[in-house]
């Protein structure tokens, strides 16, 4: 691999099927592919326990890092659907947001879902500020604001 080819790879987002982002996530590394999926640690309650549980960030959306003659080589791993395009080209993530995502997955956060509409959260090791969205009685809905994403949890 030269290193005008490193140069030039990109981060692509691409889509999975659902509940299948980290055996594509597996499968892309196996292949020698750079890929995050971001995840979190949840508190989940059954009627007998509470249990944390490692959780997808960004539902059936796996990070791939390649250069553009290598994009189309994550399709012979099966539960990959299609590339995210904007203004029809393939969306490309800055290198400084997946960093951003990659602390995220390093540092294990655990989020309390006994938030409301309205409340802040600040996520201190990634220095990021964020605002409860949304909440039904299973999800929550949090705005990150300098990286401009909207998570479920």
């Amino acid at each position: 691999m030269s290193l005008n080819n490193i140069n030039n790879k990109k981060w692509f987002v691409l889509y999975t099927k659902p509940k299948h982002e980290l055996k594509v996530e597996e499968n892309l590394l196996n292949l020698g592919i750079e890929s995050i999926c971001p995840t979190i640690l949840t508190n989940r309650i059954w009627s007998d326990r509470v249990k944390k549980v490692k959780e997808v960030l960004i539902k059936s959306i796996v990070f791939v890092k390649c250069s553009d003659n290598e994009r189309n080589t994550v399709f012979n791993i099966p539960s990959t659907l299609k590339y995210l395009f904007y203004c029809n080209k393939p969306a490309v993530v800055a290198d400084h947001e997946i960093e951003h995502l990659k602390k995220l997955n390093k540092d294990k956060y655990i989020l309390n879902k006994n938030l409301s509409i309205g409340d802040t959260i600040f996520l201190d090791k990634i220095n990021q500020e964020g605002y409860v969205n949304n909440k039904s009685q299973n999800k929550t809905w949090i705005n990150l604001k300098n990286i401009n994403v909207r998570i479920c949890i």
